[in-house]
């Protein structure tokens, strides 16, 4: 596989033996598609495996592969043995070979694995999770996590992460996106060069206050969207 320091690594997490199985002997690995509404532009996928599936105290990246192409589908069609969420549509991303990873990119300190953007560069020499992020990617995490635990336990939509590298295509990133019950999105950003009506910040800006803003204009505009399934 030829790449280059700049190419975009997506890191996706399994926690299912089925699902290892099909990205290791069918070559594929499935994502909603309300995680990437924009599509899948990487080149090559971070397989993060658990701490059940490493048998390890920690999870990691353990293996990686050449994504070749993606489709739409149907949970249904992916998965005919499973009736939940049958009609949520997921990418189902073609693969190359499962690689290795040595050394594997352990998760610790410990933290929530869904999926994580980063450069191949980056990806080549992370030793930790913590090693993939650049300072901004870290700070948007940050926020959206601090975001997250206000909003524990309520079954809405907690927003569209968007990665440094996601900025060829969205002038937002790095942000996050969240969306609103009368059709408005808000955007917290670290990126001076986003639309007025974005919430700018920077990194010296306090978590506190930026969730205090972000409320405020969810207030706004009518509440977040509340979940009818769960996004899996």
């Amino acid at each position: 596989m030829n790449t280059h320091a700049e190419d975009v690594v997506l890191i996706g997490a399994i926690t299912r033996k089925t699902d290892l199985e099909f990205a290791r002997m069918g070559r594929w690995y499935r994502i909603p598609e309300a995680q990437m509404p924009y599509g899948i532009h990487a080149k090559v996928l971070g397989v993060f495996l658990n701490s059940q599936l490493r048998a390890a105290d920690h999870g990691a990246v353990s293996y990686y592969a050449e994504i070749t192409g993606y489709e739409l589908a149907l949970r249904r069609d992916l998965l005919p043995n499973e009736t939940r969420n049958a009609d949520q549509r997921y990418f189902r991303v073609s693969l190359g070979e499962l690689i290795p990873k040595t050394p594997p990119v352990i998760n610790q300190p410990h933290r929530p694995i869904s999926f994580i953007q980063t450069t191949w560069d980056r990806f080549a020499a992370a030793a930790t999770i913590r090693d993939l992020y650049t300072r901004d990617d870290a700070f948007v995490d940050r926020v959206q996590s601090a975001f997250k635990r206000q909003l524990k336990g309520q079954q809405v939509e907690t927003g569209q992460r968007l990665w440094h590298v996601d900025r060829v295509y969205d002038a937002a990133a790095p942000a996050l996106r969240i969306p609103c019950n009368n059709g408005a999105q808000i955007v917290v950003t670290l990126n001076a060069n986003a639309p007025a009506d974005a919430l700018r910040v920077t990194e010296s800006t306090p978590i506190d206050s930026i969730l205090r803003e972000i409320f405020a204009r969810i207030d706004q505009n009518e509440g977040l969207i509340s979940l009818s399934v769960p996004l899996e």
